[in-house]
């Protein structure tokens, strides 16, 4: 998800989506937080028919791996951003997946999903929080928290691992560099770094965002106490934990019990 303001002048956020997924596809810690979220959903242990809904998935690269591997699920994307959205909806047809839904919608408004999504549900919102409203509403991820919590109904789950301190994109590169020379050579890496200008830009202007604080930025602790104050109570949590290169993720898996629970 990119920021819904202007950011830092002379980054074209409209080319972002674009060069994202090379960035991702050669980043070994996004892809180890992919491995994670499919833990965390069999983890939740739906049953078939459930409903699985990404919140600001962008170019849908976790919507994709749980409609992959779970072809038994409904897999609902939203994001605001509809560059990043027909991205997402090409590679969906590249692979045939018929049970991904894409939905060009706001984060902080869930009151149409009482419409297309049966319960039990699990809300998935990945590195999609803390670039909500930047850098202009900046109270958007705590109306995004909010509105999960009118939304999500007994029995449903919520998955949010959110960046909560500034990207370390220099050890990001080079770990990048790294994987893709040894796999690929010294061309496709060059070819790869003069593809990627904008995404590259795009990653330091959000490190700027947050340094000034016009982005949600948070240790695990803080992370614990905004879902408290938005109304999603620490009972509810079964797993938390700082992850992600380094630890600059918080992770929370929260539950809200059943009717009958206990």
């Amino acid at each position: 998800m990119s920021p819904t303001g202007n950011g830092d002048g002379g980054v074209r956020w409209s080319d972002y989506a674009g060069e994202y997924d090379l960035l991702a596809e050669h980043n070994p810690h996004y892809q180890a937080l992919l491995h994670s979220v499919r833990g965390w959903v069999e983890r939740a242990a739906l049953p078939p028919g459930s409903t699985v809904i990404d919140l600001g998935g962008g170019t849908g690269n976790f919507s994709l791996c749980v409609a992959q591997a779970r072809p038994d699920y409904r897999v609902v994307l939203m994001d605001t951003d509809g560059e990043s959205l027909r991205h997402a909806q090409k590679k969906c047809d590249f692979l045939g997946l018929s049970n991904l839904d894409l939905h060009h919608r706001d984060m902080a408004d869930l009151t149409w999903l009482g419409s297309v999504a049966d319960g039990p549900r699990l809300f998935l919102c990945i590195h999609a929080l803390y670039l909500a409203g930047a850098p202009d509403t900046p109270d958007t991820p705590r109306e995004v928290l909010r509105a999960l919590r009118r939304t999500m109904c007994p029995g449903d789950w919520l998955l949010i691992s959110d960046v909560g301190r500034p990207i370390p994109v220099l050890r990001w590169g080079s770990a990048m560099a790294w994987r893709m020379g040894r796999q690929q050579g010294l061309s496709p890496l060059l070819g790869a770094w003069r593809r990627t200008r904008h995404a590259r830009a795009a990653n330091r202007a959000i490190v700027r965002m947050q340094r000034r604080g016009q982005c949600l930025t948070h240790d695990l602790a803080g992370f614990l106490d905004l879902l408290q104050h938005a109304g999603l109570p620490s009972e509810w949590i079964v797993d938390a934990s700082e992850t992600w290169f380094g630890g600059i993720d918080s992770s929370v898996l929260l539950r809200r019990p059943p009717v009958n629970a206990g």
